[in-house]
């Protein structure tokens, strides 16, 4: 935490005090997110994230821990996806948290769009965002153009893993592999990750398209 972030804490402790209508707030309510999603194969563990905040926090006295928000296998790019991402945001709109902290920029959101579109609702909020790593504070153009930068980079490399998943889980389809998890109801995976007929379920599966080419009601127990 830098002297330009103590000010800015301390300025916002005291508009937040004066405003209080039952009693002063001694410290800044600061919510934690972490997030790993299962591409981030080199990503720091989200115990080692929530550690990393708390650190955060404790550097400065006007800062206190309420709200740890984690999700695990969760991608960054997709806002309206990470459930844990927008409880936080209802909490923010609220006016129930002064700060968010994070590890990094790209924990709280890969996509640009949705990094400025979900820093603005913070900012109308009157809630600052801490990250530990490239904080940057946007002062001037040469500020704003190096975070510019970095958070642009921060997509292009999310969509880089994804592309080459993408093309990895292709490839093997293309060579007979079944790469999409738990064999679909009638087959079952074998030893060279392809699928088999399950001779078992096969003979639930005959009887449902019999019933529905005779149209009559299907009714399924899954017991």
């Amino acid at each position: 935490i830098n002297d330009e972030e103590i000010k800015i804490f301390t300025e916002m402790l005291y508009k937040l005090s004066r405003k209080s209508t039952t009693k002063d707030i001694q410290r800044l309510r600061c919510a934690i997110y972490a997030r790993k999603s299962s591409k981030d194969e080199t990503a720091t563990s989200l115990d080692a994230q929530i550690s990393y905040c708390r650190e955060l926090i404790k550097q400065n006295s006007l800062l206190e821990e309420q709200y740890v928000f984690q999700e695990d296998n969760v991608s960054g790019m997709w806002s309206n996806k990470r459930d844990e991402f927008l409880k936080m945001f209802e909490l923010v709109k609220e006016r129930k948290i002064d700060v968010i902290v994070c590890m990094a920029w790209d924990r709280f959101a890969r996509k640009s769009a949705d990094l400025e579109t979900y820093r603005e609702i913070a900012y109308q909020n009157q809630v600052y965002i801490l990250t530990g790593d490239n904080t940057i504070i946007v002062k001037d153009s040469a500020s704003k153009f190096a975070q510019t930068i970095m958070l642009a980079s921060n997509e292009y490399f999310a969509r880089q893993a994804a592309e080459k998943t993408f093309n990895c889980l292709l490839n093997l389809a293309k060579n007979g592999e079944y790469v999409c998890g738990k064999a679909p109801f009638g087959y079952q995976k074998n030893s060279i990750n392809s699928l088999d007929i399950d001779f078992n379920e096969a003979i639930v599966v005959n009887k449902i398209f019999t019933l529905v080419k005779s149209r009559k009601n299907v009714c399924i127990n899954s017991e």
